[in-house]
């Protein structure tokens, strides 16, 4: 399985507005993001690079998977760079295993 990276906080609200999430509150440097049926709003920080540890955190509270982070994203990637999914995939993946 793929590691966590850091990520921009435009990913992250695009991969959760993808899980059915939306944009509760914007207020200074963060976004709140709620959806029916989670208890707690997760929060993403507007960084440049969001941390590992928020991710995970925020995933937590999602109840979402790290397979389902990863499906996700690689649609968003695959979304941006205008890429059939099975080749992106074969990207991601040679790519991973160089670093």
């Amino acid at each position: 399985m793929p590691r966590l990276t850091p990520q921009p906080y435009q990913t992250l609200v695009r991969i959760f507005q993808k899980e059915s999430f939306s944009i509760k509150l914007t207020r200074g440097s963060h976004i709140l993001m709620n959806k029916p049926g989670v208890n707690r709003s997760i929060v993403i920080p507007k960084y440049e690079e969001v941390d590992i540890d928020i991710i995970k955190g925020d995933l937590r509270t999602a109840q979402m998977s790290r397979e389902e982070y990863f499906r996700l994203l690689e649609e968003l990637i695959a979304v941006i760079y205008n890429l059939p999914i099975p080749l992106l995939i074969k990207f991601l993946r040679i790519l991973i295993y160089t670093l």
